[in-house]
């Protein structure tokens, strides 16, 4: 009994340890995702520019821009597609090509490991390629406006109706747009705009007509902060990667101490 006692104490000491250690490195990963998305708004506001005359957006989330921007709808500046309608028919065609899907896109970064097939004709293989430097939006879902730049890890690849495939057609680069999704996301902005009892979708009609903010010089800026993203962004997955490690140590010392396998009241604290 007075064993049992004695490792049930220092489990709870140890257990307690790691499980605060834990909570310090979630406090700090939810820091980095408000330290991301205040420098995403400073960008988007060009707030570097605060002596220059500014103008109102009427967005209580990002209100103001230097006067010398535009503010136009999405449509003026990219071209949004939506991909191909997927049925049994057509992923059993005659002309099978690997396909992207909302699963395969996530913030910033699109896993091109699992890809469907199904078969697109000629025309559509003209219609529907993905090309290196195209954006890829999430048009519903819980994911929804989540969104990346293809890096072109395969090849030949296409995409499906449940993404819009956004290319530019002025000087404003992709990656604005997708820093702009980002930030509208997590303030609400297509939540507002859906039906909260439905699964939340961003039409092409939707997309498309938004207002967003367009500087002189949206190259130089992404750049800027797309380095300062990624850096956040390793970060965080440094400290995902030891809290993973925390919960292997967590289970492996309670398996230890009460299978016996050290003596708790000579054993030190367990690194971690």
């Amino acid at each position: 009994m007075k064993d049992q006692r004695r490792i049930a104490d220092f489990l709870d000491a140890e257990l307690g340890r790691i499980g605060r250690i834990g909570e310090a490195r979630n406090r700090q990963i939810h820091l980095l995702l408000e330290r991301e998305l205040a420098a995403i708004a400073a960008t988007l506001s060009g707030s570097d520019e605060a002596a220059v005359e500014r103008r109102e957006t009427g967005w209580s989330w990002l209100p103001s821009v230097p006067a010398h921007w535009e503010i136009g709808p999405v449509c003026a500046y990219f071209d949004v597609l939506l991909g191909k309608m997927l049925n049994q028919e057509r992923a059993a065609g005659p002309h099978p090509r690997p396909y992207l899907r909302n699963a395969n896109v996530h913030w910033y970064e699109i896993n091109a490991d699992d890809l469907a097939e199904m078969s697109f004709e000629a025309e559509e293989r003209l219609r529907y390629r993905v090309r290196k430097g195209d954006l890829l939006v999430c048009e519903g879902g819980a994911g929804v406006a989540e969104s990346a730049v293809w890096g072109g890890l395969v090849d030949e690849v296409y995409y499906q109706k449940s993404l819009h495939r956004v290319r530019s057609r002025r000087h404003v680069p992709v990656e604005w747009l997708m820093y702009w999704l980002r930030l509208a996301k997590e303030v609400g902005v297509f939540a507002s705009d859906g039906n909260i009892a439905t699964i939340p979708h961003l039409t092409g009609e939707q997309l498309r007509a938004y207002r967003i903010p367009i500087p002189p010089d949206g190259h130089s800026r992404v750049a800027r902060l797309a380095e300062e993203v990624q850096a956040m962004y390793r970060l965080a997955s440094s400290l995902q990667s030891g809290n993973s490690l925390l919960l292997e140590n967590r289970q492996a010392l309670i398996t230890a101490a009460v299978t016996g396998q050290f003596d708790v009241t000579t054993a030190g604290r367990v690194e971690t």
